[in-house]
């Protein structure tokens, strides 16, 4: 069985505390920050911008990944500094020049990434994995949270299609609010789910909350 990389979303977390509550975040399992940047038309709602991102990406000790929810997304790359943040994820359906936008965030210093929403043909990045680091598959429509029962079927159809080609490619599924839909993700393929749980991040002990719940995904993941 494969390590699952975790991943938790800053859109979940509460800025106010955010800092002092990274140390116990990281004891706890936390692999990595990401980092949701919606525009309000790709996604729905704001998010906090690139000054604060960056300020939280050099508090951290873990890779920060930013994904930038929004149309013509490739115009905001230059927003950030690869010093501070790790990768820039970019939406297939978000970008008219894909393959050049995810070149121009390599060519930046930057890890690139891909995400592919629910209702988009699995064919849409079938031609850009040679291109990326990372895929981020969807599992609710960007700015809600409930599952797409398709998710984990397309989770497997692109685990076999990065196996059968021998690529290194990151395969995470983001939008994860409860510990069996990280189970059946990771059971499907993935080695990375992002967690959005906000009600569990903004308690008094983040730290635990995130011990109880990675344990929770390992022991139903085992029975799947």
């Amino acid at each position: 069985m494969q390590n699952l990389t975790v991943s938790l979303s800053l859109a979940a977390c509460d800025p106010m505390t955010l800092q002092g509550a990274l140390p116990a975040l990281e004891q706890a399992g936390m692999d990595e920050l990401y980092c949701p940047v919606r525009d309000g038309r790709f996604a729905s709602g704001f998010t906090l911008g690139q000054d604060w991102i960056h300020a939280v990406a050099q508090a951290a000790s873990v890779p920060s990944y930013v994904h930038l929810l929004a149309k013509d997304a490739d115009r905001y790359t230059a927003l950030f500094d690869p010093g501070k943040v790790h990768g820039l994820i970019v939406p297939v359906e978000g970008c008219v020049h894909i393959h050049r936008a995810l070149t121009a965030i390599r060519d930046a210093g930057f890890s690139p990434g891909v995400s592919i929403n629910p209702g988009t043909s699995l064919c849409a990045v079938d031609y850009l994995l040679e291109y990326i680091d990372r895929l981020v598959v969807f599992s609710t429509e960007p700015g809600y949270d409930t599952p797409v029962p398709s998710t984990a079927e397309r989770i497997e159809i692109l685990a076999e299609n990065i196996r059968h080609r021998r690529l290194k490619i990151a395969l995470v599924a983001t939008g994860v609010y409860e510990p069996q839909d990280g189970a059946r993700y990771a059971a499907a393929g993935a080695n990375g789910i992002v967690i959005e749980q906000s009600d569990g991040l903004r308690q008094s002990d983040p730290g635990d909350w995130l011990r109880r719940f990675t344990r929770a995904v390992e022991s139903k993941r085992r029975v799947i």
